[in-house]
């Protein structure tokens, strides 16, 4: 699999604050799309939330090449 330099840095900081709202708490994993974190909804009672953020386009054309890769090697 391809590995992007944005998958492999955290695209949020632990202790950060979204909108004034949302404390990036921890990072729960990650994909070919995008890096997901719980945060806590300072706002409405401490609330805990799953956050995704998404990687940009450079990292779609880099999963294009991967189905593409793994389609040619199932066809061998």
């Amino acid at each position: 699999m391809f590995q992007s330099d944005s998958e492999e840095e955290d695209s949020l900081i632990i202790g950060d604050i979204i909108q004034g709202r949302f404390e990036i708490h921890s990072k729960i994993g990650c994909g070919s799309f995008g890096q997901v974190y719980k945060v806590i909804d300072q706002k409405y009672g401490n609330t805990p939330y799953a956050m995704k953020v998404e990687f940009g386009s450079q990292e779609c054309n880099l999963l294009e090449k991967e189905i593409k890769v793994l389609i040619d090697l199932r066809q061998e």
